[in-house]
Parts: C-alpha cells; sequence; structure tokens
C-alpha cells in the first residue's frame, strides 16, 4: 500500500498490522469482535482479547459467513465493523436468517457497525512491532489475503 511505498522509497523497515486488529484498537474495547464486509455474502473475522495492555487473537483473521463464524467463550465481547450492519436482509439473506448480531447475542455488550480502522490504531499497534524487532524490508512485506477471489461471475451471479 501507500504506506509501503513511501517506506520502500526512503529505505526504511515496516511491520505490517491486520486492518480487523486495528478495527479492534480503535474501539477503546477489551473483548473484540471484528467484522467486515467481504462482500458476495461473506465476512472478514477476528476476535481479539487485551489483558495487562497487551492483546492475544482469540480468533485469528478468517473469512466466513455469519452462519459459519467461529464461536467465542464467555461474554461482554464488543461488535465492530460493517460485518455488524449485516443483520437485515440482503440479496441473498443468510439461510438462518441471522446475522452477527443475533448469532452472538447475549454475549455482546454492544455494537459499533460504523468503526472503521484508525490511523492512530494502526500507529498504536505498529510501535510495540517496531520495538520488538518485527519490522522487514518494504520490499518483503507482504499484505495477508484471507480470499484470492474478489468477485462472482455473471454465471455465479445469476445461480443466486
Amino acid at each position: 500500500g501507500v504506506a509501503q511505498g513511501l517506506a520502500f522509497g526512503a529505505d526504511l523497515k515496516v511491520v505490517g498490522v491486520c486492518t480487523l486488529h486495528a478495527l479492534a484498537e480503535a474501539t477503546g474495547q477489551d473483548k473484540v469482535i471484528a467484522a467486515l464486509d467481504a462482500r458476495m455474502g461473506e465476512l472478514y473475522f477476528a476476535a481479539y482479547e487485551k489483558r495487562d495492555g497487551a492483546w492475544r487473537t482469540v480468533i485469528e483473521p478468517c473469512l466466513c459467513t455469519a452462519q459459519s463464524a467461529p464461536a467465542v467463550a464467555g461474554s461482554g465481547w464488543f461488535g465492530c465493523g460493517s460485518g455488524f450492519a449485516l443483520d437485515s436482509p440482503t440479496p441473498t439473506p443468510p439461510p438462518e436468517g441471522e446475522g452477527l448480531k443475533v448469532r452472538y447475542g447475549a454475549q455482546l455488550c454492544g455494537v459499533e457497525a460504523q468503526a472503521v480502522p484508525q490511523a492512530a490504531a494502526i500507529a498504536r499497534l505498529a510501535v510495540p512491532e517496531f520495538a520488538q524487532g518485527h519490522a522487514v524490508d518494504a520490499a518483503q512485506a507482504l499484505p495477508l489475503y484471507l480470499r484470492d477471489k474478489v468477485a462472482l461471475t455473471t454465471r455465479e451471479r445469476a445461480a443466486r
């Protein structure tokens, strides 16, 4: 992306920050389910928990549907991201008619479906990664792709 290009030109190192992790950090909550609309009836999904000021990944970033989203243990989870706005009927409603708010129900202490990653959150996550020596040359940095296919063919759209 842009940061990688600027770093490459300036011969600087970079660290990768997952968009879902940045989304979780931006909420200010300690237990976060982050979900972004991946289109095609799917979500980019992850869960994080902050303990003693440090994040741990509870569920690794994955591609799933609302119905196949991994289970989380306990309550007090805060839901964030556009994936939580998909509870209303969509062009292809979930078979069980449930979205993430319904799926996690009482496990959620709140939801902010309009949440987006913030630059300040990315910086807060990047600083300790740099300090721990996890930076790489900009030319070596690779994005994390959860899905290679980004669009349905005309035939696939017609079959839906």
